[in-house]
């Protein structure tokens, strides 16, 4: 019902909807059932079925491989593999260490305490065969995808009650990058309107001006050096404008650029309340960040990535607000890239840190580790799409290669025309060919007088769509379809060929704007029939 394919959700909702509600009830608890039996997964591999015809408006003939890749879903199979990874063994980092999942692992899980209750004595088995000194448990098979030296993250690290922002009573503001803009007013003419930057840069410049003012840039850098990924934290310290410190810290390889700002904004604390407290003049200490998500992350040390950088930021800057009733604390985002001095000396500072040694309090981040399982996912299916022998009416189309991300044009073609262009790419679609196969029944001609109505037909020599065919000789000279059905800049043209035409539709002609019903098209009521009523 949601689904329609004129009046209904875009397919970027119908996937969001799939993804958020479906996927988490057919794999429920799969790391400790799945076996990977196609037994197992053909009553699933059905619900997935359904559910891509309907996000991509595709006949139910359809297969699914080609869905999956236009839909950016992966197969069943992978996608198991990547919640055992990600949802599995990750998650074993989130567990407290009274856990009985925890109590059930090795003493390295506990930091070396023996476990409060003992776990059930392994299998005896009447030999010890090399078969049977390599049998485990599930439970220490999903512990194999993380490691106890991981981020560990503690839900109990802060009761409920907490304070968080709104506890101080305004003396704390985080400010968002959504609330930092000035409004725009439409008279002004845009050459005269003041830029985010701008207006940053004259903030800074008035609280220079006042010795009670602490200004601290913060920011994270991440630098691929040849095959290896390096991650580094800068902060750069200002009092009435004068640099009065820095600091640099390398994340190794085994982070994210969201942990080097939680990292870098963790030693801004630091650095600023050792400052403070040398300088009772200093009241109000104002963090700059270019990342919104560590900026709205910081203060609260909530169980999620980069928790150990937020509680430590937090247990800093509650002491100084707590000295003094005249002590406030700003953390806002600022513009990067944008010549503002303080984010471009952080900036920098952050990439020289790429090239430090590894001395983060956390050697492999959380952030990274479900990064490299949903990369991990990609790669597989990637080998298996190019292993996979191309055949049918998709393989012409079948040349670009799968991607976890939703695509450009799934993100920003109209639900309409994705159908029709999903149908025309698989081949099919209302055709007389794909009528030929499934329905010998109906008519294959086409209305121009074509003995059999073809997809190469339709696209390169039928008279009833040769003005809107400029679009694709535009692209290619002669049509050819293996480069407009299978390349970027292809489909590109051939999308709009298909918006300016009724091509691939069942009558062939373009379909016109629906008219909203209006008043006056209401049937009048006689007022004898209206006293009846």
């Amino acid at each position: 019902m949601l689904a329609n394919t004129v009046k209904g959700l875009s397919q970027i909702h119908l996937r969001r909807l799939y993804i958020a509600c479906v996927i988490p009830k057919i794999l429920y608890a799969c790391p400790m059932w799945a076996d990977g039996t196609k037994k197992q997964l053909k009553p699933l591999i059905k619900v997935q079925r359904r559910a891509l015809h309907l996000i991509c408006a595709a006949f139910r003939t359809t297969p699914s491989e080609a869905l999956e890749l236009e839909a950016s879903i992966p197969p069943l199979d992978l996608q198991i593999k990547q919640h055992t990874k990600r949802y599995g063994g990750i998650r074993f980092n989130k567990l407290s260490h009274s856990n009985p999942v925890i109590q059930r692992l090795p003493r390295s899980w506990r930091d070396g305490v023996l476990p409060t209750a003992p776990p059930p004595l392994p299998p005896r088995y009447k030999n010890k065969s090399a078969k049977n000194e390599k049998r485990t448990t599930t439970l220490l098979d999903i512990a194999k995808h993380t490691a106890p030296n991981h981020e560990r993250i503690d839900p109990f690290l802060t009761p409920p009650w907490r304070r968080t922002a709104s506890d101080f009573e305004g003396r704390v503001t985080i400010t968002p990058h959504s609330t930092t803009a000035q409004p725009i007013d439409e008279d002004t003419p845009e050459e005269e309107r003041e830029s985010p930057a701008d207006l940053h840069i004259a903030h800074v410049e008035d609280l220079a001006r006042s010795d009670e003012n602490l200004v601290v840039y913060t920011d994270g850098s991440l630098m691929r050096k040849k095959v290896f990924r390096r991650a580094g934290a800068g902060v750069v310290m200002y009092h009435k404008g004068i640099e009065v410190k820095t600091r640099k810290m390398g994340m190794g390889g085994q982070a994210e650029v969201y942990d080097a700002e939680m990292a870098a904004l963790m030693i801004g604390a630091k650095m600023a309340t050792r400052f403070a407290r040398k300088h009772p003049e200093i009241t109000h200490i104002h963090f700059f960040a270019d990342n919104s998500a560590a900026v709205l992350a910081i203060f609260d040390p909530k169980p999620s990535s980069g928790q150990l950088y937020a509680s430590t930021f937090n247990h800093k800057l509650r002491g100084f607000l707590d000295n003094e009733p005249t002590h406030c604390l700003t953390v806002a985002w600022c513009p990067s890239h944008s010549d503002v001095t303080g984010n471009e000396r952080a900036d920098k500072l952050a990439k020289e840190a790429n090239d430090l040694t590894w001395s983060s309090p956390i050697e492999t981040t959380r952030a990274n580790a479900v990064r490299r399982a949903k990369n991990r996912t990609q790669k597989e299916w990637r080998q298996r799409w190019l292993k996979t022998p191309k055949t049918g009416g998709f393989a012409i189309s079948n040349r670009l290669p799968p991607i976890t991300r939703p695509t450009k044009r799934f993100l920003e073609t109209p639900r309409e025309v994705f159908g029709r262009l999903i149908q025309c790419r698989t081949g099919h679609a209302y055709t007389g060919e794909f009528r030929r196969r499934f329905f010998p029944e109906k008519e294959v001609d086409c209305p121009c007088g074509e003995e059999v109505q073809t997809r190469h037909h339709i696209l390169t020599t039928c008279p009833k769509y040769a003005t809107q065919r400029i679009h694709l000789h535009r692209f290619s000279r002669d049509v050819f379809l293996p480069e407009v059905l299978g390349t970027e800049l292809g489909i590109k043209a051939l999308t709009l060929f298909l918006a300016t035409s009724g091509a691939f539709t069942l009558l062939g002609d373009e379909r016109g704007e629906r008219q909203n019903p209006v008043y006056a098209d209401e049937p009048t009521v006689d007022d004898e029939e209206e006293d009846a009523f």
